[in-house]
Formats: structure tokens, C-alpha cells, sequence
């Protein structure tokens, strides 16, 4: 049989009676799960497939409330507490129930095949184990993502050292090159002159030696 072939054409081989048909069980009487729809295709996991009418496998009468006989525990073939993990699992109490191995539990169903209270203590499980991995999947996501934050937040700050520090060499080689390229100052302690007043000042002298050579010895003595 071919992966992906259809479950109803399955079953139109095998010659099956629609109106026979009560329940369809995908994985055996214990370990298997009813399927509502034919369009289901085969599997890698189709081991077994279960047509049977409502007289061959009845369904399983209401659950009562757990009588803690403890039978359960004796048929569990991985050593684990049933009872225990009905608990936890029903309250949602994941962090006690993973405490209790519940993810070592292989889903055989022989818990829920001694079972007097006709609890469904596989699904239970499922469920719990369903929840607990995504639980775990969206803590795995989130650390990641607070480890990408965080390396990006360093990889910033990074960046801005090494930005702050070139700027800061730049600078110091811009001071120590600005003495050889530049002209030399004159000293602070020295009053600068102003050309101006220098221009004005040779200009009154030069008027005064004109004005002296004009009037001669003569009149300069009278």
C-alpha cells in the first residue's frame, strides 16, 4: 500500500460493509485513535486499521471518579504513577507531572485498558504532553529571540565605541599636525600693531620732515 492512498479506498478494497461499519481505529484496539473522516491518507504510522461494528468494540461507558485501586501502576510498563499523572495532568499542574516522567509515558493505553472507572488516562496524557511541548517550544523561541536582542544591543554599543574612538583619533592627529601646518602665532605678551595706526603714525612723520626741511635753519633758529 502506497503512502497517501486514501483510507476509503482502502477499505473499498478490503470490501467494506458501510452500513456494518460503527467505529474506524487507526492503530489498534489500545494505542489507536477513532477517525471520522475517509479522505485520511496512509501514513508512515498506519500499522492497523480497525473496522468493526458497534458489537465487535463497543464504546467505553462514561468515566466515573477514580477509586485509586492502583491498577494502573501494576500494568504501566515504564514504572510510572498513573493516578498520579491523572492529577496533575487534569489540574494542568505540567511542572508536577513532567517532575512525575510524564514524557517517558509510550501511550500504550494499558493504564486506560485495567482501568475499572473507565478513565481515559491516555488522552489525558496526550494532551498534557501536547501542551507541555508547546509550552516548551514558545520558551526556546523566546530565549532566542532575548538572545538575538541582546546581541544586537552589543553589537550597537560595539559600534558606537569604535565610531567614538576613530573620532578621537582623528582628532588627536588633526592637534598634533596643526603646529607644522600653520603660521606661527605672535606671542600673547606682545601688544600686536594695529597697520592702520602704524600707516597713520609714518605718514605724520614723514609730514613733520617735509614741514622741517621746508622752513630751513633760519627759521627754525628764530
Amino acid at each position: 500500500m502506497r503512502l497517501g492512498t486514501p483510507i476509503g479506498a482502502l477499505l473499498a478494497a478490503a470490501e467494506l460493509q458501510p452500513d456494518a461499519l460503527d467505529r474506524l481505529i487507526m492503530g489498534g484496539p489500545m494505542m489507536g485513535f477513532a477517525l471520522t473522516d475517509l479522505a485520511i491518507p496512509v501514513v508512515k504510522t498506519t500499522n492497523c486499521l480497525i473496522a468493526a461494528t458497534a458489537s465487535e468494540l463497543p464504546s467505553a461507558p462514561p468515566p466515573a471518579p477514580c477509586i485509586r485501586c492502583g491498577k494502573c501502576a501494576q500494568v504501566c510498563p515504564m514504572r510510572l504513577l498513573p493516578q498520579q499523572l491523572y492529577w496533575h495532568a487534569r489540574a494542568k499542574e505540567y511542572t508536577k507531572a513532567t517532575a512525575l516522567n510524564l514524557m517517558d509515558c509510550i501511550e500504550c493505553g494499558a493504564c486506560a485498558y485495567v482501568c475499572p472507572s473507565h478513565i481515559p488516562l491516555v488522552q489525558h496524557y496526550r494532551a498534557a504532553k501536547g501542551e507541555i511541548r508547546d509550552k516548551e517550544r514558545d520558551r526556546v523561541q523566546s530565549e532566542r529571540a532575548k538572545e538575538r536582542f541582546q546581541h544586537r544591543e552589543a553589537r550597537l554599543a560595539q559600534q558606537a565605541a569604535d565610531k567614538a574612538a576613530r573620532r578621537i583619533a582623528r582628532a588627536a592627529t588633526k592637534a598634533k599636525q596643526a603646529p607644522a601646518t600653520e603660521a606661527p602665532r605672535p606671542d600673547a605678551a606682545q601688544p600686536v600693531e594695529d597697520p592702520r595706526k602704524a600707516a597713520i603714525q609714518a605718514a605724520v612723520e614723514r609730514r613733520r620732515g617735509r614741514r622741517s626741511a621746508d622752513l630751513g635753519p633760519a627759521d627754525q633758529g628764530d
